[in-house]
C-alpha cells in the first residue's frame, strides 16, 4: 500500500470512529495523489468532498488547478476556475498564474492572452510570473508586437522584467535569427541593474553561433568568464560544435583544453 491509499485509509477510519477530517487533511491527500499522478482519483475526491459538505478554500482549488495543469489537463483547471467564480472563494494571482502557464505551455496562447486580460478587469494585478508566462507564449509563436506591447504594459504598471523575462526574450529572438536585437537586449539588461546568467549567455552564444557569428559567439564567450560567470556543459557544447563546423578543429581543442578540462587533468 502506497503513502497515499495509506493516508486515505486512515481518513476512512477517521470517519468510522464518529470524527471528520479537516480540509487540510484532503488537502494533503489531493497533492499526494497529483504527485503519483492518479488525476482522475484527485478530481473524483475532490467533487467527492464537496458533495458531502466541505468547503474548499483557495488552498485547496489551488492545489488542483496546479495539478491539472501540470498533468496536461488545463481545460479541467478552467472548469474549476467558473466554479470558483461562481462560489465565495474567488481565484487569486497562484490560481491565475498557473492556469495561464498550462496553457502557454499546451500552445493555447490566445486563451492565455483573453484569461490574462479577464483577471485584470477583475481587479487580480498581474505579477512578474504572469508576464514571464504570457511573453514566453507570444514569444513561442513570434508575436514581436505583443512582445513588446506586454514589456511595455508590465514595465508601466510597475512590474520590474527580472532574469526570466529577460532571458525568455533572448532566447526567443536568438531562435528567429534576431541576433542583433538580442544582444542590443543584453546591454539593456545590464543597464537597467539585470545581471545575466550562464542560461542568457549561452541562449544569445547559441544564437550567435547558428547564424555563423562565431567570431562574435567567442567574444561574448569570453566576456562572460570575464564577468565570473562560469560556464555549464551546454555552453561548452555549443561553442565547441560550432567552431568543428567552421572545420576549425584545433581551435575547438584548445577552448576544450583550456576551458573544460581540469587544471590538473594530466597531473
Amino acid at each position: 500500500m502506497g503513502k497515499v491509499d495509506f493516508g486515505l485509509a486512515v481518513v476512512g477510519n477517521i470517519f468510522k470512529s464518529g470524527f471528520e477530517p479537516n480540509i487540510v487533511i484532503f488537502t494533503t491527500l489531493l497533492k499526494g495523489l497529483f504527485k503519483e499522478n492518479r488525476v482522475k482519483d484527485a478530481i473524483q475526491l475532490f467533487y467527492k468532498i464537496t458533495e458531502i459538505g466541505y468547503t474548499c478554500d483557495d488552498f485547496t482549488y489551488g492545489i488542483m488547478v496546479d495539478g491539472l495543469c501540470k498533468t496536461g489537463n488545463v481545460d479541467q483547471a478552467i472548469k474549476l476556475l467558473n466554479d470558483m467564480e461562481k462560489g465565495n472563494c474567488k481565484p487569486n494571482i497562484v490560481i491565475y498564474n498557473a492556469i495561464i502557464d498550462g496553457l502557454c505551455k499546451d500552445k493555447q496562447i490566445p486563451k492565455a492572452q483573453n484569461l490574462f486580460e479577464e483577471m485584470i478587469c477583475k481587479g487580480v494585478v498581474p505579477d512578474v510570473f504572469t508576464y514571464g508566462c504570457i511573453i514566453r507564449g507570444v514569444c513561442s509563436l513570434g508575436m514581436w508586437k505583443d512582445v513588446e506591447s506586454y514589456v511595455n504594459k508590465m514595465v508601466n504598471s510597475g512590474v520590474s522584467p527580472d532574469i526570466v523575462t529577460f532571458s525568455i526574450i533572448i532566447d526567443a529572438l536568438c531562435k528567429d535569427g534576431r541576433t542583433e536585437k538580442a544582444q542590443t537586449l543584453l546591454e539593456l539588461m545590464s543597464a537597467r541593474g539585470v545581471q545575466p546568467n550562464v542560461v542568457t549567455y549561452s541562449s544569445l552564444i547559441n544564437g550567435l553561433c547558428n547564424s555563423g557569428q562565431w567570431e562574435e559567439a567567442t567574444k561574448l564567450f569570453n566576456k562572460m568568464i570575464g564577468r565570473g560567470i562560469s560556464p555549464n556543459v551546454s555552453t561548452f557544447n555549443i561553442l565547441i560544435d560550432a567552431i568543428c563546423k567552421e572545420g576549425m578543429v584545433k581551435k575547438a581543442l584548445v577552448v576544450f583544453l583550456r576551458d573544460v578540462l581540469p587544471r590538473d587533468a594530466f597531473f
